[in-house]
């Protein structure tokens, strides 16, 4: 069961918070009053909610770890060569 409810909040929740936001929020570009309907974060947050709450499982467990002194590394190597070599070209 935990896998369709996935799948549904995958599928239907950006759709659903954006139309709450609308709603909510109408026309305003307030980012503080937009930032609880940004559709990333929430369905983040309900997928991180999904595994720990309903499944019981650890974050690990979708590949969620502690980050190591590599990956820090690795994120200076990504946006070096994207500010230097992607963006300019």
């Amino acid at each position: 069961m935990p896998p369709v409810v996935g799948l549904l909040l995958a599928l239907v929740g950006p759709p659903l918070l954006a139309f709450a936001g609308r709603q909510a929020l109408g026309e305003s570009t307030d980012v503080p009053r937009m930032l609880p309907f940004d559709w990333h974060s929430g369905d983040a947050r309900g997928h991180l909610a999904l595994v720990v709450k309903v499944e019981r499982q650890p974050l690990a467990s979708i590949g969620l770890r502690r980050p190591r002194a590599s990956t820090v590394s690795w994120a200076l190597l990504l946006l070096l060569g994207n500010s230097f070599v992607v963006v300019p070209a």
